[in-house]
């Protein structure tokens, strides 16, 4: 979206011309104290202005580009949490003075940041009459999340609020290109959007996943031998072109630990790794509880990581890296002569269900490396919690019984104890709860 302004709207009464791209419902800038809503596409607006101009929108949306104090910035962050404040509760909290703060709350209701609630006496600790209460103001509309994996891809949609509504899921076939496997998942948040009575209009931003290394400045996958279907490929754009909206794109692995970190059972855990174990394997990191992208974004490639000097060569060049011994294909690929040919991973779940001896060694194997792999993360890290995600924790409970036992044994004694090692409470929808949430996060300001 991009604003032209001209001239310069600090001079008294003077046109400006903003150019609307595309806008979605709820846009709203403040002349002053005056508020115009913007509710059109493709339209040019002159106003004529006697106060500074603000644009506020789901993309602009930064305390630096708002005209706020110290004091209204203290109390905006104040609602980050999904809180609801009375002016008295607020006040107690920040250790501010009533005025100071009931001042902050009209300023932050003429932004339509926030909003007021006729309330009870709520979470005021001050006795009397009712008091009114105030939270965070959020557009209507919906969010999207699509999550592509190596087999499989996800959409999702959720209320302006980040709370699920619907997924649906697709197989993804090996070889499959970028362009198709990204309209497919375009496709699925249509389907989605037509089915709960939505339109590209209504939805206000998107959380993207892909299965691998994503630069941060890029936003691009640029290892080719780790993802070379997508490596290079514009991935934002293919998405953009049919869903001209505020876009955020990370990996898998990181979106799974956004998921369980802010819905799932990582909530008010600060230092928590998310392994993903399935067809690749990755990692998510919240350090003092903050996501961990490393210089590039590209932190978290455990699956990478040599565990065996003679083992066979990785796709991604090096020789003997974890997927090639703990992956589901890898896993396969070692039980041919038991599976037969072309085995497929439903076939794995059902025969280690069957307590086939060969297939039930051979993941305890799998698992007994992933625990050394998440032994080194505890040494290292030094983590509150360990979930493993992905389809292959969800062999059966043997598995992160397994996990837990060799890093009990081989991480130093306070890491190994303390950290709790445990499945995603969400499930397989770890990730596109990750990715609802990433796009209701540029929403707030």
């Amino acid at each position: 979206m991009s604003f032209a302004v001209r001239p310069s709207p600090l001079r008294p009464v003077n046109t400006v011309t903003l150019h609307v791209e595309r806008c979605a419902p709820n846009y709203c800038l403040t002349l002053g104290d005056r508020l115009c809503k913007i509710n059109h596409n493709n339209v040019r607006f002159l106003i004529k202005i006697y106060y500074n101009v603000y644009v506020i929108s789901p993309e602009n949306r930064s305390l630096d580009s708002l005209p706020l104090t110290r004091s209204q910035r203290r109390v905006l962050d104040a609602f980050k949490t999904d809180a609801t404040f009375s002016c008295n509760a607020l006040a107690l909290h920040l250790g501010l003075t009533r005025t100071t703060v009931a001042g902050a709350l009209k300023k932050l209701q003429k932004l339509r940041l926030i909003e007021q609630l006729p309330g009870t006496q709520g979470n005021s600790p001050v006795r009397g009459r009712p008091s009114l209460l105030y939270r965070l103001r959020v557009p209507t509309g919906f969010l999207g999340g699509i999550t592509v994996g190596r087999r499989h891809i996800c959409a999702g949609l959720a209320n302006a609020n980040g709370e699920l509504i619907e997924t649906r899921e697709e197989a993804v076939a090996l070889g499959e290109t970028a362009g198709a496997i990204a309209a497919r998942g375009n496709r699925l948040l249509h389907d989605l959007l037509t089915t709960n009575s939505g339109t590209i209009e209504s939805i206000l931003g998107i959380g993207l996943g892909l299965p691998g290394p994503i630069d941060t400045s890029s936003r691009i996958v640029t290892a080719k031998s780790v993802l070379p279907e997508w490596a290079g490929v514009d991935y934002l754009e293919m998405v953009h072109r049919e869903f001209p909206v505020p876009l955020h794109v990370l990996n898998d692995a990181t979106l799974g630990l956004i998921g369980e970190a802010n819905y799932g059972v990582a909530q008010g855990i600060e230092n928590v790794i998310y392994l993903k174990v399935s067809t690749g394997i990755g990692a998510g990191i919240l350090t003092q509880g903050h996501v961990y992208m490393g210089g590039r974004g590209t932190a978290g490639e455990i699956g990478h990581i040599p565990t065996d000097p003679h083992g066979r060569i990785c796709h991604c060049g090096c020789r003997g890296c974890l997927e090639t011994v703990a992956s589901i294909p890898a896993v396969l690929s070692s039980l041919d002569l038991v599976l037969g040919d072309n085995p497929t991973p439903q076939m794995l779940f059902d025969e280690y269900r069957r307590d086939n001896r060969s297939v039930v060694r051979a993941v305890h194997e799998a698992a007994r490396e992933i625990g050394k792999a998440v032994s080194m993360m505890c040494n290292l890290l030094n983590p509150d919690m360990v979930i493993l995600g992905g389809r292959m924790p969800t062999i059966g409970n043997d598995f992160t019984d397994t996990v837990t036992q060799v890093v009990q044994n081989t991480a130093i004694v306070p890491n190994g104890e303390s950290v709790q090692i445990t499945l995603p409470a969400l499930h397989q929808r770890s990730e596109i709860y990750g990715a609802i949430h990433i796009a209701r996060q540029s929403l707030l300001p």
